[in-house]
């Protein structure tokens, strides 16, 4: 397994998040989250986020406004320590 550092990790967060990584990709992911508490921290929240809004939308968001609010996010993440 490769050790990756947060800018890697925090990249590939929504993919982990959706189940969109392979197994080794995930694993890998999912150690840096145990050994590093700023980005567990941010997929805590994240996971958090997904969970509250999915609990409340009640339609579908279009493909375009889900990718727009997703690359604003990304933009506004601050650089990792």
């Amino acid at each position: 397994m490769g050790d990756l550092n947060c800018n890697e990790a925090l990249a590939e967060l929504y993919g982990f998040l959706d189940g969109e990584l392979d197994d080794r990709r995930r694993a890998d992911i999912d150690v840096h989250l145990g050994r590093c508490g700023h980005c567990s921290g941010v997929h805590e929240f994240e996971a958090e986020l997904r969970r509250v809004i999915g609990s409340r939308a009640t339609e579908e968001v279009p493909h375009d406004l889900r990718q727009r609010i997703l690359d604003r996010i990304r933009a506004e993440e601050p650089p990792a320590p």
